[in-house]
Order: C-alpha cells, then sequence, then structure tokens
C-alpha cells in the first residue's frame, strides 16, 4: 500500500456473502449501528468487477465512502465469497500489510437451499429459462465459459472449497462464521456478535422485525428482461443521463416494483434435494472443521418444501 493509498478511508469490513444466505438481512441490522458506515450502495463490486478495480482504490473511496471518515468502521457487503482466488489476491494488492487486519464475516446457508433460492432470482429476473435440473446440468459449460455470471447454482455452495483459499491468504481469526439459522431464530443476538468481533459498541438497540428479499415472481416478464438485461442503446443513454449510483438505484426500485409474491409457492423436487445433498456430502464435512460446527441437518437427505419447481 502507497502513502497515498494510506491516507484513503479504505473499508476495513467485508460482508462476503454467501450470496443468498442471509447477508441482506444482517446488513439492514449492521446498517443501524452509528459507528459502522456501509457503501453508499450495498455491493459496490470493486473488487470482483474488473471495469471498477481498474480506476483503483481513491476511485473506490471517493464513489462509495465519501463523508465516511468520522465512522469506526466502513464497511462493504458484496457477496465475494464465491471468488476467493481474484479478490483476495486484489485486496492483498491493494491493501498490503494492511489486508492482515481486516475484518470478513460470512453468513452460510443450507447449500441446498442456497442454490434453490439463487435460481429463483435468475428466475424472477428472467435471466434463467432452464427448470432447475437442467440449469444444473448446464452449469458447469456456463460456468467455464462465463466465469462471472451468476449461474454457479451449484459451485457458489461449496463452501469449504471456497474458505480453504481464503483462509490461505488471511488467518482464521480474521473471519467470523454466522449460519442462517442462527440468524433467522436470534438475529439481535447474532448482529451483537458481530459488533463485538469488529470491535464497536455492542449495547445498540437493532431493530429485526422485518423481511429482506422476500421470494417473488415478475408482474411482466418483459420488462423485468429489459430491466435485467437492457440492449445496448439503452446502456449508453441511461449513461449519459445518470451516474453509477443513480442507475443501481433506479433499477433496484424498477425491479422492487415489477415483483410481486407468488401466487402459489414452487416447490423443490425433493429428489433434486436429496441428489444435491449427496453432491455436497464431502464438501460439507470439510466445512464443518474450518468453522467448527455440526452440519448434520444440512448433510441428511430429506423431503424438501421450498419455492419453487424444478
Amino acid at each position: 500500500m502507497t502513502m497515498a493509498q494510506r491516507e484513503l478511508r479504505l473499508p476495513t469490513f467485508f460482508l462476503l456473502g454467501a450470496a443468498k444466505a442471509g447477508t441482506t438481512s444482517l446488513y439492514a441490522y449492521l446498517a443501524q449501528h452509528p459507528q459502522i458506515c456501509f457503501a453508499k450502495v450495498k455491493e459496490p463490486h470493486f473488487f470482483d468487477d474488473p471495469n471498477k478495480y481498474v480506476q483503483g482504490p481513491r476511485w473506490y473511496v471517493e464513489q462509495y465512502f465519501a463523508g465516511a471518515e468520522a465512522c469506526a468502521v466502513c464497511a462493504d457487503a458484496t457477496p465475494m465469497l464465491h471468488l476467493p482466488h481474484m479478490v483476495a489476491s486484489r485486496l492483498i494488492a491493494t491493501y498490503g500489510e494492511a489486508a492482515q487486519t481486516l475484518k470478513f464475516v460470512v453468513v452460510l446457508r443450507d447449500p441446498v437451499e442456497r442454490a434453490w433460492s439463487h435460481y429463483l432470482d435468475q428466475v424472477r429476473f428472467v435471466v434463467e429459462r432452464e427448470t432447475f435440473a437442467r440449469a444444473l446440468e448446464l452449469e458447469p459449460q456456463r460456468t467455464l465459459a462465463a466465469p462471472l455470471e451468476w449461474f454457479g447454482y451449484f459451485r457458489d455452495g461449496l463452501y469449504a472449497e471456497q474458505v480453504e483459499t481464503w483462509l490461505a491468504h488471511f488467518s482464521r481469526e480474521q473471519f467470523l462464521f454466522v449460519l442462517n439459522e442462527d440468524l433467522k431464530c436470534e438475529p439481535v443476538a447474532v448482529a451483537r456478535e458481530v459488533f463485538a468481533f469488529l470491535g464497536v459498541e455492542t449495547a445498540v438497540v437493532i431493530h429485526a422485525d422485518f423481511e429482506t428479499n422476500v421470494a417473488s415472481q415478475p408482474r411482466s416478464r418483459w420488462l423485468m428482461r429489459l430491466i435485467s438485461q437492457p440492449p445496448q442503446q439503452i446502456q449508453q443513454i441511461t449513461r449519459r443521463l445518470f451516474s453509477l449510483h443513480q442507475r443501481k438505484r433506479i433499477r433496484t426500485v424498477l425491479r422492487r416494483w415489477l415483483s410481486k409474491p407468488y401466487d402459489q409457492k414452487p416447490q423443490l423436487l425433493p429428489e433434486v434435494a436429496n441428489e444435491l445433498r449427496l453432491r455436497y456430502q464431502t464438501d460439507l464435512q470439510r466445512l464443518e472443521t474450518l468453522i467448527g460446527r455440526d452440519l448434520t441437518a444440512w448433510r441428511q437427505p430429506r423431503a424438501v418444501h421450498s419455492e419453487a419447481k424444478s
């Protein structure tokens, strides 16, 4: 890290994901703390987006953390757990020796449920048109062809593989692992555990009586697809008219407006779920050792009642 970079107010805490594991809820709880300043948008995607990373750390701070100088902790909630090789090396290149003082919080969810929720999001945004079973079959070639596209339904739940890579770059003491079940049952207690981990005041009143990222479907598939994957001409026009933050906010608002609750919640076929559980067995056994938690409930095949049909 150069002298100029030391003077920047770079974030020191990263809420790494996993995506679709409850990080949006935890973000909403932690953001209520007066000593914690998250980026101006929840997910800056600086370290995992080559087009942003090339702009440099000063651009990152000016875009997302301007005015956060007085905060005890600056934080980035981009879900990057599934990209350890790319992100870890970029963090070390940006922070230098200070990278060993960063704090990381990881929320983990039953990987089968996470994969299913991931798929539903892609369906809602009209990005995914295949059945879940077919999407799993296509995943190896899709992720090989476009590794940064969000089609790694199975891959992104290989937590042990990801965590092991992170721990090859950073110490175990820099990480706090949270299970989705704990976050659902005791959200305030989990938030305070994170506060203690970050070294900020723990006796802060936190409101957790609300839901985030409720499963939903598009009101109009055509409009949702237009918002999620706009033609190049529209992208060029919006870039001229709106800043990066404004474009993200507009897209978020429009996506929310175009979403509605399911008329009838779809269900994941038990045979598809149990096949996934078998595929995750070895990884979950390694994960138990890495984080010191019993994950038997995640490993046992069972009938699954969830949010959509495969």
